[in-house]
This record gives structure tokens, sequence and C-alpha cells, in this order.
């Protein structure tokens, strides 16, 4: 068991499997210098993934934003929930503009930041939680055809972890000021 958890360790990313990904998030979860929330198990009808919840950045804003790893796509995704204060049936309008909202903030907050590796997702989704920007792999986790470097990772979720957060912390201003 262990050696199916630990081959992350010298496998390039891109030949990961579920095991690598679980040792993976056990290292994640060890480092006690990055901020995180929990890695679980997401079953949904495409076949499930593991997924990594970083630090969940309420502040004011009416809807959590967030930054969660998901091994099916490798993506490092910035999120958020319309599930959080709120019942759970939400008219499909008004999930998509709040998607959509915080899509073109999160877009123009990282255009200011320099951070041009987050990008649109390839499909909008529609739910209560919900993918707005994406990092790709190779942009946090390094070259597909190497071992990742892991201090790098390290940086770069902390970079990333900090982005969200600020982009949390200037959407209350944004609504005041009616932007």
């Amino acid at each position: 068991m262990d050696k199916a958890v630990s081959g992350y360790i010298a496998k390039p990313w891109n030949q990961w499997d579920n095991g690598d990904w679980e040792g993976f998030y056990l290292w994640l979860d060890s480092q006690t210098d990055i901020k995180k929330d929990s890695w679980f198990w997401v079953n949904n009808t495409a076949g499930g993934f593991w997924g990594f919840l970083l630090e969940w950045a309420h502040f004011e804003n009416p809807h959590p934003l967030y930054l969660q790893i998901e091994s099916d796509r490798k993506m490092l995704c910035i999120k958020i929930s319309t599930n959080e204060g709120g019942p759970d049936a939400r008219p499909d309008d008004y999930i998509r503009e709040t998607r959509n909202e915080y899509y073109r903030f999160v877009m123009q907050k990282a255009k200011e930041a320099g951070l041009n590796h987050v990008h649109k997702p390839a499909r909008f989704g529609s739910g209560k939680y919900m993918t707005v920007a994406v990092v790709k792999p190779e942009h946090w986790l390094g070259a597909p055809d190497q071992p990742v470097n892991f201090d790098e990772v390290k940086q770069k979720l902390n970079t990333f972890n900090a982005f969200v957060k600020n982009c949390a912390a200037d959407w209350p201003a944004l609504v005041e000021a009616g932007k």
C-alpha cells in the first residue's frame, strides 16, 4: 500500500494514478506552510476524482471563493460555492449570473496581479460548487515529463492561495462601489 501511494515522488505528474494523487495529497496535508482545509473523494457521474480543498476565503462574500485541486483534470481550480447561506434550490439565472460575475472579477484581478496562467475553464458548470477559473497543471505542477519539484509546488500553491484570498477580500468593495 505504501508503494502505491509513494510513486508520485519519482513519477512525472502526467503518469499519476489515483494512488499517486492520494500520496501527493497526504504529502500536501503534512505541509504546515500551506493553508488548506481537507481532501476527499468526489463521487460524480464522470467517475469521480480526488479533490484537495485549500483554504476557504469567506470574508464578506455572499459566496465563498476557494482553491481546489482536481486529480481527474490535474487542474488547480478557483471555485465559488452558491450553496452557502441559502436554500439548495436557486434559480438557474441567478447561478449563471453569479458565476459569470465572479469569473470576470477573478480574471480582472489575475490580470492586475500579473498571473497570466489563470484562465477560463474549458466549460462552465452550473450548480452549488462551480469553477470560475483554472490554472493548467504545467503552471503549478511543472513539466509533464519530469518529476515534480515539491518546493516549487508549495510556492505556487501559496501564491495562488494568497491571490484567491485577496480576491475574496476585494469582492465586498467591488459590490459596494457598484462595479
